[in-house]
């Protein structure tokens, strides 16, 4: 038997009567509890398959509360090796952009604790390259399309995946800013960042950047405060909105709206 000093629970913020107790000092029903329970081991080689590494963190994270899903993608992308953290770093560096930082200065403090902002980053670039693969589950939209990625089932060109994000927000912070992706009552902004308007804004005006980028900032967002409060525009962002047909319509009514400032 080692003769080993008891170690003393801390940190036990869900039972914090548990703070400070040692073992023996926990009631003999739930030291019996303890004794008789197994704790399930899996080992994992260094030299196992990429994969299988991602498979099984996967699996072991998605069944509880531990994480939240972007931190969960972001672990998961890690344990693929260089490719996913290359697409990991890639994530984080376009989430600190000072552009994007502007445009999204309404998401909620509580989502940001959640990553939601690398989130954000995430959910842009699979709108604008994976509309195919969504099926009204976010999570599994979102999932799928990083897998695709960080397993090499698809192609992601860093080099101009880069060159548009900032061009765009860029562009988005000069014309919205802060208010960029937010619901309105006439002119006025209401509540935080609606990210059903952060899909549509984003890829709307991205689909229409090369011919609007002349038009005075001021000008394009009039045009965006008018018609995120249109009733088409409202058609596809109320019940319904996690449809794919949905996505499609909201991002094309930004889109077109854009564009009929060229010809004003």
């Amino acid at each position: 038997m080692l003769n080993l000093e008891s170690l003393v629970l801390q940190g036990c913020d869900l039972v914090k009567d548990l703070d400070g107790k040692k073992f023996e000092d926990l009631p003999i029903r739930l030291r019996l509890t303890i004794k008789r329970s197994s704790v399930r081991t899996v080992v994992i080689k260094r030299q196992s398959k990429s994969f299988l590494r991602y498979a099984m963190f996967k699996r072991l994270n998605t069944g509880g509360e531990i994480l939240d899903p972007q931190e969960i993608r972001n672990c998961s992308a890690r344990m693929v090796g260089d490719y996913g953290i290359n697409f990991y770093t890639f994530i984080q560096k376009k989430a600190s952009h000072p552009a994007f930082i502007n445009c999204t200065q309404t998401l909620a403090p509580v989502e940001k604790e959640k990553k939601g902002d690398e989130e954000l980053v995430l959910r842009f670039l699979a709108t604008k390259n994976a509309q195919n693969l969504f099926k009204g589950s976010v999570r599994d939209w979102l999932d799928n399309y990083l897998e695709k990625i960080i397993l090499k089932e698809i192609d992601f060109d860093y080099e101009n995946e880069e060159e548009q994000f900032d061009r765009l927000f860029t562009f988005l912070s000069n014309a919205l800013g802060e208010e960029a992706f937010v619901k309105y009552r006439g002119n006025n902004p209401i509540g935080g960042l609606a990210t059903a308007y952060y899909e549509a804004i984003t890829v709307g005006t991205l689909n229409a950047l090369d011919q609007i980028r002349n038009v005075p900032t001021n000008v394009v967002k009039q045009k965006v405060i008018d018609i995120v409060q249109s009733e088409l525009f409202r058609n596809y962002t109320g019940s319904g909105a996690n449809k794919r047909a949905s996505l499609l319509g909201r991002i094309d009514t930004i889109k077109n709206a854009l564009l009929e400032l060229v010809n004003e």
